[in-house]
């Protein structure tokens, strides 16, 4: 019985595999059916010119062997016709001689043997040249009759021959049959060993939870068999229940999920495991893939003890430091000379950048852990484009660009604060990669449901190869960039996490050498929407 519960487990594995290659081929669009018909195609075309070229090649026999007797037919033919052509001419002269010339002295009855003697004679001339032709019509009938007989003969041998192919036919598919019976069970083989030693560790459960089969993996990692134990003998205690609820809800529901959990080892350590479950109602039990994901989970506490470390002991005493600089330079410890006045302004301006890169490695964290609560209001998107704009007028100044933002009444679902921060590093963006004298658009387009920002410049563009990977993070264009335009490779990975916050979409249209056109879109506020904010109190107008 274990064993057949097992074999169960590996063909619910096994087949989820190959639905995997499935997928995979069939996104190329090489599906089983499309390889078989093709295969199907080609079998055929060669077959039917190998027909045709038999066929070609016995007629082109056979009127080859014609063609040799025909000259020496034809001339033998042409010699013939010509002397009964003449013979007959003759006894035909002679004929009407006699009967025109009465002034010959013989008797009537003599005239009339004469004349009945040359019509013998006459017709005797004509059988000898039909006969002839009949003799030399062997030129060409005997080449004839013999390719008939020759025809013949090959379609009796191939009709006799076709009991002795159909024989050596079956004989052939008797042992293709053989060898493909042969490596069928060699993929099976190879398909169980697949399960049985895949780093996968796979499980199936009965409806309470109990462990019904599983492969060595299982074994391996924890150290002992889990078959016949349920999640309160292999879970830590206050884990169990998570898996429970995991397991009622893919009954419910009929679809799949995911939970993490942690089990507890032989030697008493603990691991993260996330658990991947699928219910057959027909099996009447679950089909479970769990994975050792320690590693991952061991990465993500120390990420998150860095990030803590970098807001507690990195940022206050910054903070801290800048503060003082800033009352130096107010005055109140006395005067400081030109240069010094300027070292301390260069050192205020690093502490800046240094705060400011912390405040984004900060927000990145909460946008990707899911931290970052949005508070989304119906807000008019005019407000947030002016908010950019007046923040951004000095830097376009000192950069000899201009800002031409479109003018709007369209309102969208958003925290106006977090969205003005995406669209000032669109902008700002756009203004550091701008030439002097150009201009930089902000451009606002209704997509009926959506509302698209795009920020257009005049810069030297984006080239294909990067326009994927720049909202990664640390993802610049070039080397060149980060060290002439001090950027850290942050900014547009945070507006990535900002807008998929907000349930929108970000990318870039650009042309190398061309400009580029940064846009995203979130959701747009109805008119009924606007209607009811206005009327609604403030914490009623949330999403």
């Amino acid at each position: 019985m274990a064993n057949s519960k097992y074999e169960i487990l590996q063909s619910w594995y096994l087949a989820r595999l190959r639905k995997v290659a499935l997928d995979s081929i069939a996104a190329d669009g090489l599906t089983p059916q499309a390889l078989i018909l093709a295969d199907r195609e080609l079998v055929e075309k060669l077959i039917a010119e190998k027909a045709q070229e038999e066929k070609e090649s016995d007629v082109s026999k056979s009127f080859a062997s014609i063609a040799e007797k025909m000259p020496k037919w034809k001339a033998m033919q042409c010699v013939l016709v010509a002397l009964g052509i003449i013979l007959l001419a003759v006894l035909a002269h002679t004929a009407f001689i006699l009967l025109q010339v009465n002034s010959l002295p013989l008797a009537p009855d003599a005239k009339s043997g004469l004349l009945i003697g040359s019509i013998v004679a006459a017709v005797v001339v004509i059988g000898l040249l039909a006969f002839s032709f009949v003799l030399l019509s062997g030129w060409f009938v005997t080449p004839l009759s013999l390719t008939l007989k020759r025809i013949k003969q090959k379609v009796k041998g191939r009709v006799e021959l076709v009991d002795n192919e159909e024989e050596v036919e079956l004989q052939a598919l008797m042992s293709a049959v053989d060898q493909v019976v042969n490596a069928l069970v060699e993929v099976s083989e190879r398909e169980k060993a697949i399960a049985d030693y895949s780093a996968d560790i796979i499980c199936s459960m009965d409806a309470s939870g109990k462990v019904l089969a599983s492969n060595t993996a299982f074994y391996r990692l924890l150290g002992y068999g889990v078959v016949g134990k349920g999640p309160d003998r292999i879970l830590l205690p206050e884990d169990v229940e998570s898996l429970k609820v995991a397991l009622n809800f893919v009954r419910e529901k009929g679809s799949t999920r995911s939970v993490d959990v942690r089990a507890l080892k032989k030697d008493g350590s603990v691991c993260d495991l996330r658990w991947t479950i699928e219910w057959s109602g027909s099996q009447n039990q679950y089909f479970c893939i769990v994975s050792d994901i320690s590693v991952s989970k061991e990465l993500e506490r120390v990420k998150s003890e860095f990030v803590h470390m970098i807001s507690h002991d990195l940022r206050t005493p910054l903070s801290s430091l800048q503060f003082n600089l800033e009352v130096i330079e107010s005055g109140i410890y006395g005067e400081l000379a030109y240069e010094g006045r300027k070292s301390l302004s260069g050192a205020q301006r690093s502490i800046g950048r240094l705060i400011a890169l912390i405040g984004q490695l900060l927000d990145l964290d909460k946008c990707e852990s899911g931290h970052l609560e949005l508070d989304l209001k119906v807000e008019p998107l005019s407000e947030i484009i002016e908010t950019a704009v007046e923040q951004l007028n000095g830097f376009a100044a000192m950069n000899k660009v201009t800002l031409k933002p479109m003018k709007t009444n369209l309102h969208v679902w958003a925290e106006s604060g977090r969205l003005t921060q995406v669209l000032i590093n669109l902008v700002s963006n756009g203004i550091k990669y701008s030439p002097a004298e150009s201009v930089v658009e902000i451009r606002v387009k209704d997509m009926i449901d959506l509302v698209e920002v795009s920020v257009v410049d005049q810069g030297k563009g984006v080239p294909s190869a990067y326009q994927n990977l720049i909202f990664d993070r640390y993802r610049q264009v070039s080397v060149t960039d980060s060290s002439e335009k001090k950027g850290t490779g942050l900014g547009l990975a945070i507006c990535k996490a900002l807008v998929t916050v907000h349930g929108g979409t970000i990318g870039v249209d650009s042309e190398e050498g061309k400009g580029s056109t940064f846009w995203f879109r979130v959701r747009k506020a109805s008119e009924a929407d606007i209607t009811n904010a206005k009327n609604a109190p403030p914490e009623e107008s949330k999403v």
